[in-house]
């Protein structure tokens, strides 16, 4: 991106592999989980003078586990569970 363009459009997305699904992988809920997730972002920029630009971005983040009960223990029954976040920022940046 040069010092002449008054547009950007920036796309990004990305796959999550998680190492660990956390508190809800422990003994006590259930064990045998697993987890992964994505994130996808869209920002526009537009030139400002002196080098400045400002930015609009919206991201999406989404992580999914199998939660993989083996009765009877532990005593919880549930296939998956899912998490969404929507985030929306507006921010300035300086070109040189």
């Amino acid at each position: 991106m040069g010092k002449n363009e008054s547009f950007i459009l920036v796309v990004n997305g990305a796959f999550r592999y998680l190492f660990d699904a956390g508190g809800i992988q422990s003994e006590q809920w259930f064990p045998q989980a697993k987890g992964n997730g994505m994130d996808a972002l869209v920002m526009f920029g537009y030139a400002l003078p002196e080098g400045f630009e400002g930015r609009f971005a919206i991201d999406y983040r989404r992580y999914w586990f199998d939660l993989n009960p083996v009765p009877p223990d532990p005593p919880y029954v549930a296939g998956g569970a899912l998490d969404q976040y929507w985030g929306i920022s507006i921010g300035a940046a300086w070109r040189y």
